[in-house]
């Protein structure tokens, strides 16, 4: 009878200690020279780690060579609108996330000081309102690096953002799940709709 037992109770051991082991999520993001690349690390127990280098100027429509300055602020507001309707779903996510770094630089230019302030201004714009929903819907703790740096004589485009993250596996599990009960319901009800 205990030799039944201590694997059991070995299993169910080991089980709860990964729910309530902490997954950290490293993320580097940076567009310099038109070429943008985001790495991905991911460790867990601080031994087992996870690393993704992509290039993003392989993903069809996302990057393009051409990438001017009002292009990029264009996109920066359509993710900001994405953030927005997915809102239940981010807020999900974010709930259980304890964000340890945040750090996020860019320098910019148009050539002409007049335009360059313009769209600093407008980055200025995105960047908070993009950091201000992520850490108004996550747990800070640190304080956030937000730069902008304006070139008013040069045509120019380099950003990079670095973000730490972390969470419980469990609570990534009940994410995922509460998520995807969240995208199962509204799929029925976007079609029970029509009926």
């Amino acid at each position: 009878m205990i030799w039944i037992l201590v694997p059991i109770i070995t299993i169910f051991v080991i089980l709860f200690l990964l729910l309530l082991s902490r997954i950290y999520i490293y993320f580097y993001f940076s567009y310099k020279e038109q070429q943008p690349i985001l790495t991905v690390r991911v460790t867990l127990f601080r031994l087992l780690s996870f690393k993704k280098e992509i290039n993003l100027s392989d993903q069809a429509g996302v990057f393009t060579k051409e990438t001017e300055l009002n292009q990029v602020l264009d996109q920066g507001k359509h993710w900001l609108d994405l953030l927005k309707q997915m809102n239940r779903s981010v807020s999900i996510l974010c709930e259980n996330i304890l964000i340890h770094q945040l750090d996020w630089r860019t320098v910019a230019g148009t050539g002409e000081a007049v335009s360059t302030g313009m769209a600093g201004a407008a980055f200025w714009s995105v960047k908070g309102g993009l950091t201000g929903y992520i850490v108004e819907k996550s747990i800070l703790r640190c304080r956030p690096l937000i730069h902008f740096e304006p070139k008013f004589n040069e045509k120019c485009f380099t950003t990079k953002m670095e973000s730490m993250v972390s969470i419980r596996m469990g609570k990534a599990i009940r994410a995922f799940i509460k998520i995807t009960r969240l995208n199962k319901t509204s799929t029925v009800d976007m079609s029970g709709g029509d009926l």
